[in-house]
């Protein structure tokens, strides 16, 4: 982790201009847990130092600061808790992270405790080899590269007129209800985002990474959107999350001359080097089709219900193991008498939208599970995991005192009970939009048979006053 923050920093020139467009300005308390709704941006480090006996007496970096939202809903019996991750700050400088999570305590069908948790870990490129495992899905066979976001200019570090200038922002979605509050939404937006490639390597047992970057490139955007809709007829609590993943118009990489490195840039006009010699009439979004480049994101899940056994499966398959194709189908969690508590739905919605152009083309997204170690314990996410970490603080403000052990590290993913990762097979560079669904299955608040006996008795009043009115007329 050191190594990581270190090389970063000394990368970054300390030179950051993020504009995070956020400010870390609201307090937490206990009873903003009984409210009904709210939306707050805190210091999530700061929130942790001031509640360290809460923490095991882990003292996060007196330097580190994170300018975090936070949105909650308290409503038919579900309270959901989303954490938008807008910036993260290590001295002077300035990291885009675009992590984003979510846990919903609720009730199950049968009344018991349940939470779940999910979390965006963060982009991987790929592309396949002769030695892939998974044709057009990321595993290990594979040329893999994470790809994290970092709100900094690189002048100071390449010269000028040839870095990845940056000039990025955040953008909040506030927190809003239909009249009858069975509709919620809101979202984060990361825009000209400069980012990172770091090749990774997901071995069983050695999952680690280059610590040299490969490439940097510049996402118009990186956006997040929920939807979160009640149906307390049928009981469930939906959420519809849609995401954005920005057109690439600029990238740079490094290539070898004997013992020189030498800087090439492509953009929307060709291949040039040290951003002034045009070599190539290649452009960026050419250079990664002849390279196969695909994109893909990967995500964690963790559920939990009081004193039973849950099992993850699709189509009667564990999530928890490698390879197992969901891209037409739902995880779904469940008890051990077989009550479902917990899915996502990825077969609705295994299309996604590519924008070459302003109207789009429609492919096949690829989702899979793989293993929870390649990935949460991997060296390259340690900031998202120790920031995620935190969030066992929020976890704790909505559980039960009870079952507060069993769920104490709740945001360690490290023991997510199945990761998964959507894969984006044709790609280029161009904006990608995507939209899984999220159900917990929660007791339905109202039915058809109670409206029925609601309605006969007022029928039945009706008719009363009717004949109360004539009988009174003929008197």
């Amino acid at each position: 982790m050191k190594k990581l923050i270190s090389y970063l920093i000394l990368l970054l020139m300390l030179g950051s201009v993020t504009n995070f467009n956020v400010s870390a300005v609201d307090n937490i308390t206990s009873a903003d847990f009984e409210k009904e709704s709210w939306s707050k941006t805190i210091d999530l480090i700061e929130y942790a130092r001031s509640h360290i006996n809460e923490t095991g007496g882990i003292q996060p970096p007196v330097n580190w600061s994170s300018q975090t939202v936070l949105n909650y809903i308290n409503i038919y019996g579900v309270k959901l808790l989303y954490a938008g991750f807008s910036g993260l700050t290590i001295d002077k400088a300035s990291f885009q992270i675009p992590l984003q999570s979510f846990v919903e305590r609720f009730k199950t069908r049968e009344g018991l405790e349940a939470l779940s948790a999910s979390s965006f870990l963060m982009m991987v490129a790929f592309n396949d080899t002769k030695n892939s495992i998974y044709p057009n899905s990321p595993d290990e066979g594979d040329n893999l590269w994470a790809s994290f976001s970092m709100g900094t200019d690189f002048t100071e570090f390449f010269g000028n007129n040839i870095a990845p200038h940056f000039s990025g922002s955040v953008k909040v979605t506030p927190l809003t209800a239909t009249q009858d509050k069975k509709g919620w939404s809101w979202g984060m937006s990361y825009y000209n985002m400069t980012a990172i490639w770091w090749k990774l390597v997901t071995k069983s047992g050695s999952p680690d990474y280059s610590k040299i970057p490969v490439n940097f490139c510049v996402y118009d955007e990186i956006s997040f959107n929920y939807k979160l809709v009640f149906d307390t007829v049928n009981g469930e609590a939906k959420l519809f999350l849609t995401y954005n993943i920005g057109e690439i118009r600029n990238l740079w990489g490094f290539t070898w001359v004997g013992l020189f490195p030498t800087l090439y840039h492509y953009n929307d006009t060709g291949c040039f080097l040290w951003g002034k010699t045009k070599v190539s009439s290649e452009t960026v979004h050419t250079f990664l089709k002849n390279n196969g480049i695909k994109m893909s994101i990967v995500l964690v899940q963790r559920n939990y219900v009081a004193n039973q056994t849950l099992t993850s499966s699709s189509s009667g398959k564990p999530a928890s193991q490698a390879g197992i194709d969901v891209s037409k189908g739902i995880i779904e969690t469940k008890v051990s008498n077989g009550a479902k508590v917990y899915s996502i739905d990825f077969g609705s919605k295994i299309s996604y939208k590519l924008y070459k152009t302003s109207t789009p083309s429609q492919y096949d997204s690829i989702t899979r599970t793989e293993l929870v170690e390649k990935y949460a314990k991997n060296p390259v996410v340690e900031i998202q995991t120790s920031l995620l970490k935190i969030m066992n603080l929020m976890v704790k403000r909505i559980t039960p005192d009870q079952y507060w052990s069993n769920v104490s590290s709740f945001f360690d993913i490290s023991k997510s009970d199945y990761l998964y990762i959507t894969s984006y097979p044709t790609y280029e560079g161009y904006k990608v939009m995507h939209d899984p669904v999220y159900t917990a299955y929660i007791p339905p608040i109202e039915n058809k048979s109670n409206f029925n006996e609601i309605i006969v008795p007022l029928t039945a009043l009706g008719a009363i006053a009717i004949i109360t009115i004539i009988l009174l007329r003929k008197k």
